[in-house]
């Protein structure tokens, strides 16, 4: 073989030994193409999970707030944000372990008048729900403790509404 087909043997297998620098460059333009539109649906599905997450956690404390006032009566007064009902502590424990480390808040409030039929029936409706604040970890100023009506990422979950004596109350 002359020198001139080894040299053309070498060249032609150095061309073929990788890629260049413009594919190299394309090919990671694609990927970074197709990871922006991927993150932002990923981002959104897991909150959609730890939204639901959360209300689960909510749903559960509906059964032994319904025990306890089968045991006791009445339902536990309100208590603060991620402060457990009186009587509920170990059920409360769920809470602890909400997504996002958002509060979870047990509300017990009056609603207002009830019929007034004269004979000691004056009484007026009181609202049992859990409110879980969501990923911004504050109540929106929108959701009504009336309503019940959840707004922004809040999850509300109506527990029960029943004749009660207590006043009105209007949100903390």
């Amino acid at each position: 073989m002359a020198k001139r087909d080894r040299l053309k043997i070498c060249v032609n297998h150095r061309q073929s030994l990788g890629f260049t620098l413009i594919e190299q460059l394309v090919a990671l333009l694609i990927v970074a193409v197709l990871s922006a539109i991927a993150l932002p649906s990923f981002l959104n599905q897991r909150d959609k999970a730890e939204v639901a997450h959360a209300t689960l956690i909510a749903q559960s404390f509906v059964v032994p707030l319904l025990e306890y006032r089968l045991r006791h009566g009445n339902f536990p007064p309100d208590t603060n944000a991620n402060v457990a009902p009186v009587g509920l502590e170990d059920v409360w424990v769920a809470a602890a372990a909400a997504p996002m480390r958002s509060p979870f808040d047990y509300e017990h409030h009056g609603l207002g008048n009830g019929s007034g039929g004269g004979n000691g029936a004056d009484m007026g409706q009181c609202l049992i729900m859990i409110t879980w604040f969501g990923k911004n970890q504050i109540r929106d100023p929108a959701t009504s403790v009336y309503s019940a009506i959840a707004s922004g990422d809040d999850v509300i979950v109506r527990v029960a509404t029943y004749d009660c004596d207590q006043p009105r109350r209007s949100i903390r």
